[in-house]
């Protein structure tokens, strides 16, 4: 079974990077900070955070694989309104691979150790229920941070590769489909979609990555692919493309192009963190107006002290023009990338692996001339 080293690169400390500009078309925003508000975290001490989704316009949700919990917040008064944690509730263990809250205070969580989706009301404490879910016995479910999208009809799982050396060249051409498309008892209807070419075709090894993420919203699912510059709308009924958007700009500081190693990574010696990690997109999320896309930005320069730093792309729907942040920042700046509410933006921003002062901060995005 292969372990999934992506997680290794939520540690240690971090500073921004910075390229120069190439072109000459490319349009900016400021990011400004607003305001910033502590969260009351004294009992639940959230560590290893995951996976934030926005619920409405008031309410985020936590998920942190080193506790195996999962925390509703308020992002107005920075309470923690509940949360719920591995083996609480009746015994039932979990480690939420991923989760969906789309029927809050219903949240179905991802389990990777027991192939299935577990439901609970969150508020109450109860559960619910057990989706028990026919896995391939050549896939598995990712540990942390899985593709997983509720449906109308189902579930969309990312079908993650049980016995392939994902430091092997030929992992993403033998990979198989990415996905599968669930009913709502579990049963699997077909699976669909492929790495893009540009990891299918690699040239030389590349240290293990993220190699896409999603938005979480209701009604739509984008995938996107840093390798590809590209961004997948799926059709949530049957898995197939409806839209593609490319990044054409030439970014200040994110780099498309997978991290070449020398030679494959020897798992049993080698520490992940002495090799270059490839870029990759941390979170996406879409408005009326707008998607987002945050990234994650290791510094490959010195490798000695691990550094990464984020930004953020725009894609302006009525203009059909993209735009990215003229800085860079750090975690403790502004965090993770949770979302827009009528147009301001909210992070949430917290140690990744140990417990820490914790915070909601808010900012707006402002054009500039170049």
């Amino acid at each position: 079974m292969q372990r999934c080293y992506f997680t290794l690169f939520f540690v240690l400390i971090f500073s921004c990077g910075q390229r120069e500009i190439s072109d000459e078309n490319q349009k900016f925003l400021d990011l400004i900070k607003i305001d910033s508000l502590q969260i009351n975290d004294l009992e639940y001490k959230l560590m290893g955070v995951s996976q934030i989704q926005l619920i409405g316009d008031s309410l985020v949700a936590v998920s942190s694989h080193r506790k195996s919990s999962i925390a509703i917040i308020n992002i107005q008064s920075g309470e923690i309104v509940s949360a719920i944690s591995d083996g609480e509730i009746l015994d039932i263990n979990f480690i939420p691979a991923a989760f969906s809250i789309l029927e809050y205070p219903i949240i179905k969580i991802l389990d990777s150790r027991s192939n299935s989706i577990l439901v609970f009301d969150i508020l109450k404490k109860e559960f619910r229920s057990k989706i028990n879910l026919e896995i391939p016995s050549s896939k598995m479910i990712r540990y942390i941070q899985s593709g997983f999208k509720e449906t109308n009809d189902g579930f969309i799982i990312e079908l993650y590769p049980r016995d392939l050396d994902n430091n092997d060249p030929e992992f993403y051409k033998k990979s198989g489909d990415l996905f599968g498309l669930f009913s709502q008892d579990g049963t699997l209807s077909h699976t669909f979609g492929q790495y893009p070419v540009e990891l299918q075709n690699l040239e030389s090894p590349i240290s293990p990555y993220r190699t896409f993420t999603q938005n979480f919203e209701i009604n739509s699912l984008w995938i996107g692919f840093p390798a590809s510059r590209e961004l997948q709308e799926i059709n949530l009924e049957d898995g197939e493309i409806l839209n593609s958007l490319k990044i054409p700009i030439t970014s200040r500081f994110f780099d498309f192009e997978p991290k070449y190693l020398q030679e494959k990574i020897n798992v049993n010696f080698d520490r992940y963190l002495d090799f270059p990690t490839s870029h990759y997109f941390d979170n996406i999320f879409e408005s009326d107006k707008r998607i987002y896309i945050s990234t994650w930005i290791r510094n490959n320069q010195n490798l000695k002290s691990f550094s990464a730093a984020s930004h953020l792309f725009v894609f302006e729907k009525k203009s059909n023009t993209w735009y990215e942040t003229t800085d860079t920042f750090k975690p403790d700046q502004f965090g993770r990338f949770l979302g827009e509410i009528k147009d301001t933006l909210y992070f949430y921003e917290g140690s990744m692996m140990k417990y820490d002062d914790k915070y909601i901060k808010r900012a707006v995005l402002k054009p500039i001339e170049k």
